[in-house]
């Protein structure tokens, strides 16, 4: 059964429930309500695509606004015009009243006995949909955000309802240290998983939480470490006004870890990847342009790369190690990216290089960090 046919009879089921006998037909993005006198019709947008998406107690609650917006047009489509002979006689009004307190008393009297058979009349049934499963909310989560991220990929924005199913990731690379970055990254994160030491936006976020999981396994001088945000963390980071709040605070993470490279972006959590990127930040250029490569490039699927060339956070590094902050902001500016320092004593040419990309154009970031592959490419073969 398809989403129209769906929609079709969950809104029928639910003027029924309002004693309403009509029927319902989808027509394209248009929902048209038959049988009430002409026909009124809504626009119903992009529902019937996202209807397959939905859990069973959304559909519901759709369905009762679809009924309700229909009755509503059904009542606009009314001729407005009434008769206009006066006010009612209060004889009228007298007689009308008496007739509806007899209507009352009748139905009670007879609810109460033996005519209905027992004195207690069935109250009529609705079929509820089971609750979801973990199992099957999972699964609805990841086409949530599959359909989403094809979406992106077309060119498309992400809708109010696209956010089910994706994680922010916080990415960290470091030199090795007698201390685990994995451990230092989880001091970050209280034990109710709210982030430490947040800033007011992040702070008022009520339903976000945070949890350091599994990264790759460490490299011949390379440690790594992952911070996985959720819920209102997400919310926050896809919103242009509070992405800035989030950067604010990987950024500090990064700094107070001593983290050699960084990148923040999202992604679906039943995926892993990169497909919304943010900010990659570095200890040098070669740091920062080697965690764009490693995190948009390699897991955004831009790198394409031979079988037999690593795309290892180390090798990719071993190919940016002669990369200046000019050739990183030729190739990154074009797609919107803004190479600063985090610090303000950071002033110096060799010092850290943040690389923010904004909100609009998710993809923006992949996009450069394929133009830095090339434009490393391009040197590595140069005379």
């Amino acid at each position: 059964m398809d989403g129209a046919t769906e929609i079709e009879q969950a809104v029928t089921e639910a003027l029924g429930r309002r004693g309403v006998s009509a029927t319902v037909a989808v027509r394209g993005s248009a929902a048209e309500l038959h049988g009430l006198g002409p026909i009124v019709a809504i626009d119903l947008d992009d529902w019937v695509e996202q209807w397959p998406l939905l859990p069973a107690t959304a559909r519901r609650k759709r369905a009762e606004m679809i009924a309700t917006r229909l009755l509503s047009a059904r009542r606009a489509a009314d001729d407005p015009r009434r008769p206009t002979g006066g006010p009612v006689p209060w004889r009228t009004l007298l007689q009308l009243a008496a007739l509806l307190v007899f209507g009352v008393a009748a139905y009670l009297g007879l609810r109460g006995s033996s005519f209905f058979g027992s004195g207690t009349q069935p109250s009529a049934t609705v079929a509820v949909a089971p609750p979801e499963t973990p199992d099957q909310a999972l699964a609805r989560t990841a086409r949530v955000c599959e359909a989403a991220t094809a979406r992106l990929r077309a060119g498309a924005s992400l809708g109010p309802l696209d956010t089910e199913g994706w994680v922010v990731d916080l990415w960290l690379a470091r030199g090795k240290q007698p201390g685990s970055l994995a451990a230092a990254l989880g001091t970050r994160v209280t034990p109710e998983g709210r982030l430490r030491d947040a800033g007011p936006a992040l702070a008022a976020v009520a339903s976000g939480s945070a949890a350091p999981v599994s990264a790759e396994p460490p490299e011949a001088a390379t440690e790594y470490a992952r911070l996985e945000l959720r819920g209102g963390y997400v919310d926050l980071f896809l919103e242009p006004g509070g992405r800035p709040a989030v950067v604010a605070w990987a950024e500090a993470t990064a700094r107070d870890l001593a983290a050699d490279a960084a990148a923040l972006y999202a992604t679906c959590a039943h995926a892993g990847g990169h497909e919304i990127g943010a900010w990659y930040f570095g200890a040098d250029a070669a740091r920062a342009g080697a965690a764009l490569l490693y995190a948009a490039g390699h897991l955004g699927g831009a790198l394409r790369e031979p079988p037999t060339r690593s795309s290892s956070f180390e090798a990719l590094l071993g190919r940016a190690a002669d990369l200046d902050r000019a050739t990183l902001e030729r190739a990154s500016a074009p797609f919107g990216a803004s190479l600063g320092t985090p610090s303000a004593d950071a002033g110096a040419p060799a010092g850290p290089v943040a690389l923010a990309f904004p909100a609009g154009g998710p993809r923006r970031a992949t996009s450069a960090a394929s133009a830095l592959a090339d434009a490393l490419a391009r040197r590595s073969v140069a005379p």
